[in-house]
């Protein structure tokens, strides 16, 4: 039986104990045990030139896989020079949570995404930013679920407002080129399969986000968009992800950003999908050798709920 840990940090876990025990569930139907571990519990460093993990009061036994639910690169990658499967990866994470980092790397492999300006807080001078052509967004690069998102209307708001947030603490930012406001599209990944689409909208607010007073709904994605994100996962060896696009004037999908511990409130609002199966599907199915490396998994399931026959090859 596959054994794995489920780490979420404390204040997360509270927030998110529904979600915590679907996992725990759905993980126990499929035949896996899947624990939950608070990364609180969890010590990990070197100790005579050996790297070491200990969990409180627990047995010196590492999991064969971790579920990683907490935006810690340093423990990822210290998971995986242990030796133990982590999902999403090190890379992944480093990546998905830093919208410069994710905008970035995209744009050597030619993704569209809007226009997008790196900042540095302290070394801001708003001389270098005279040619910015308002509205822009203003974001952190750490910034979830809409917060320390700014709409922003002037170069003397954009100063203000970069300044204050660096005496906050906040030092790193995107200023994005802004496009058709108060809507975006949240693409769910689990493996290298698409799972689903939402499309998120606000009157309101120029952020679409449903934790905001957005609506969502399902999304059919035509050719074109399919191939963008799948454009995008190739570039990845995912878990579970969600992939977030805004739109062009033109109506075309732009990148938006990366949620490397997303959730799945709208899809499952939306559709009779269980994300979670079908990600406890996917780990049950991986084939794994002696040294604890994964090659493949086909993935067959006739129908979730109501969801009609899939076949998909999910690698990790």
């Amino acid at each position: 039986m596959l054994k794995g840990w489920l780490i979420y940090n404390q204040a997360d876990a509270e927030r998110n104990r529904a979600y915590i025990d679907w996992f725990l569930s759905e993980a126990e139907a499929a035949g896996v045990e899947l624990q939950f571990v608070s990364k609180e519990d969890l010590t990990f460093g070197v100790k005579n030139n050996l790297l070491y993990l200990k969990r409180s009061n627990e047995p010196d036994r590492l999991p064969d896989f971790c579920v990683m639910r907490n935006m810690d690169e340093l423990l990822s990658v210290h998971l995986e020079a242990l030796g133990v499967k982590v999902y999403n990866n090190s890379f992944v994470s480093q990546i998905a949570n830093d919208k410069a980092k994710a905008h970035q790397y995209l744009a050597k492999h030619n993704i569209p995404m809007p226009d997008t300006t790196f900042v540095q807080a302290d070394d801001y001078r708003e001389a270098n930013f005279t040619r910015l052509v308002f509205p822009v967004v203003l974001k952190a690069v750490k910034g979830r679920g809409g917060t320390e998102v700014f709409l922003i209307d002037s170069l003397e708001e954009l100063t203000a407002r970069v300044k204050l947030r660096l005496e906050r603490g906040s030092d790193s930012y995107v200023v994005q080129q802004l496009v058709q406001p108060g809507k975006d599209l949240r693409v769910f990944i689990v493996g290298q399969q698409i799972v689903g689409a939402i499309l998120r909208e606000s009157d309101r607010d120029f952020r679409a986000n449903f934790s905001l007073g957005g609506r969502s709904s399902l999304y059919p994605l035509n050719e074109v968009e399919t191939s963008l994100v799948r454009q995008i996962m190739d570039l990845f060896e995912l878990g579970m992800v969600g992939i977030d696009f805004v739109f062009g004037h033109d109506g075309s999908m732009l990148f938006n950003e990366m949620e490397d511990v997303v959730g799945s409130r709208t899809l499952s609002l939306n559709s009779d999908l269980n994300i979670l199966k079908i990600y406890l599907d996917a780990l049950t199915g991986i084939i794994w050798e002696d040294d604890n490396s994964v090659s493949r998994v086909v993935i067959e399931r006739k129908e979730i709920d109501k969801t009609p026959f899939i076949r998909c090859e999910v690698r990790f």
